[in-house]
């Protein structure tokens, strides 16, 4: 073999092995065998260079061989081409910090706020006691005037300290009602009071005296004191009007609720004892009034009719109706029978109503010097 040979069998080899180390390939050499191919690449490629043409192509066999141990050689592991999973942004926003609470509270993982300890339940609301019903005292008396007896007839009254007092018509019998403004009227709002024949332009006063006594005393109203309901009305004024207003109110459960008492004043009376100066028949517009409005009040509640007018103090036998006229002006005539068994035309002086919380009434009629009459 020349030298250029050995050259050209030298790079052919270099190349083989080249070529096989590119494609990682583990070649493990048999002596013998790569011999062999050296000489076969030799030859062709002397025979390239003798006759410069080939018909056959070069064809380089590089089997596989077990390595000294038996093994295959390592095969080369697939290329992975599945892309990367995105790595997920990076949340650097500090955390909220945790507020420092007070001793008596705890911090709420929830709401993140400071809460109580131990949150103590709304309290139940109390409710509203219903008011116990109170024992009351009144006074009533009409027919008064300024003169000695009318005055002592007031001190009297006043002395007792009722609950109430009530002044039912002809008010002093003047051209206006200074004296009674003076003395009655400083009893304050306990006293009520309703004008009478003397104090109407229809009957017996004047336009300016009315005026002055509806101002003061006001025409019909009633008012609801414990178990008591007590009707003011004005019997030289529109009858029908109070009637019906009066009705009206008798009907409504909320005024009525509980009433055990119905005290009717009046200057007027709905019913008189024998012999009366003013007989109730006198005025039967007044009596046709408390006989309608008598239908509507309930069952249940016990009535009581108290007026003026007549100057006498006087009573049925049943207590429903009295007459309380001796409040200082001069004396009527009287008489007494089964139905009305009392009757003074003697003493000056007023009737007296005690009432129990429970509703029991007892009257008295005392005297201007406080001496019981009866």
């Amino acid at each position: 073999m020349s030298s250029n040979g050995k050259v050209l069998g030298l790079t052919a080899l270099a190349i083989a092995v080249s070529v096989a180390l590119s494609l990682s390939v583990t070649v493990i050499f048999n002596y013998t065998y790569v011999n062999q191919q050296f000489t076969n690449i030799y030859t062709l490629i002397a025979g390239i260079k003798d006759n410069q043409t080939t018909t056959t192509p070069i064809i380089i066999n590089v089997p596989p061989s077990n390595n000294q141990s038996g093994n295959q050689s390592t095969p080369v592991p697939p290329v992975n081409n599945t892309p990367p999973t995105p790595v997920p942004p990076v949340n650097n926003t500090p955390p909220t910090p945790i507020p420092t609470c007070k001793t008596d509270e705890v911090y709420d993982p929830v709401t993140k706020e400071c809460v109580a300890k131990n949150p103590q339940p709304s309290p139940t609301p109390t409710p509203t006691p219903t008011p116990t019903p109170l024992a009351i005292t009144f006074t009533a008396v009409g027919d008064i005037e300024g003169d000695s007896a009318g005055t002592s007839v007031f001190n009297t009254l006043k002395k007792q300290n009722a609950t109430y007092d009530f002044v039912l018509g002809d008010l002093g019998y003047a051209k206006d009602i200074s004296w009674f403004k003076q003395t009655y009227g400083s009893l304050g709002d306990k006293m009520n009071c309703v004008g009478g024949n003397h104090e109407s332009s229809n009957e017996d006063g004047t336009a300016a005296l009315q005026a002055e006594t509806l101002k003061y005393c006001g025409n019909s109203y009633w008012f609801k004191s414990g178990v008591n309901l007590f009707f003011f009305f004005n019997t030289n004024g529109d009858l029908d009007a109070q009637r019906v207003a009066a009705d009206k109110a008798l009907h409504n459960s909320t005024i009525t609720a509980g009433v055990k008492n119905l005290f009717i004043l009046s200057h007027k009376p709905y019913q008189t004892g024998p012999n009366q100066h003013h007989p109730a028949t006198e005025a039967p517009k007044v009596v046709a009034m408390f006989a309608a409005l008598e239908k509507s009040i309930p069952t249940g509640i016990k009535t009581y009719y108290i007026a003026g007018h007549n100057h006498v103090m006087s009573q049925s036998a049943d207590k429903k109706f009295t007459t309380t006229g001796a409040g200082g002006r001069s004396h009527y005539t009287c008489a007494v029978n089964t139905a009305f068994p009392f009757c003074d035309n003697v003493h000056f002086g007023f009737v007296k109503v005690s009432v129990t919380a429970t509703g029991q009434v007892t009257f008295q009629f005392l005297d201007y010097n406080g001496k019981i009459v009866k």
